[in-house]
C-alpha cells in the first residue's frame, strides 16, 4: 500500500525500470468499462497495451481502478492489476511501499469448539 510520496517514487522507478528492461515505448490504454458509483466514485476497467518499435510486447491486461472526487479533481484510490503470467511485471509493482501490513487473523469459530 502506498502511504507517502516517497513511496510512490520508489514505485515508479520499479515500474519505469521493468518497461526499460522489457523495451515499452507506449503504453496504451483504452476504457472497456466506466461507471458512476455515486456522485464521487467512479469504477472502471481499462484494458492496457504496452508497445515497443516492433509491436505489441505481450496480451493486454486489464485495470480496475476506482476513482474519486476531491476538491482538485479526480484521483486514482485504487487499482487492481490482472497481470496473468508476467512474473516480472507483479514483482515492479509489489515492491513498492513494503511488504503488506499484517492483518490480525480471528479464529475460526470451528476451531474454538471442542473436537470429540
Amino acid at each position: 500500500m502506498l502511504k507517502t510520496a516517497e513511496d510512490l517514487r520508489v514505485l515508479f522507478e520499479e515500474v519505469r525500470g521493468y518497461f526499460d528492461s522489457e523495451g515499452v515505448k507506449m503504453i496504451t490504454r483504452n476504457c472497456v468499462k466506466a461507471d458512476f458509483s455515486g456522485e464521487g466514485t467512479i469504477l472502471s476497467v481499462h484494458e492496457s497495451y504496452l508497445l515497443s518499435p516492433k509491436g505489441l510486447l505481450r496480451p493486454p491486461y486489464q485495470v480496475f481502478s476506482i476513482l474519486q472526487r476531491h476538491a482538485e479533481g479526480w484521483h486514482i484510490a485504487f487499482s487492481d492489476y490482472a497481470l496473468g503470467d508476467s512474473l516480472e511485471h507483479c514483482r515492479a509493482l509489489s515492491t513498492a511501499g513494503g511488504p503488506p501490513e499484517p492483518k490480525p487473523v480471528a479464529p475460526h469459530p470451528l476451531s474454538q469448539q471442542s473436537r470429540r
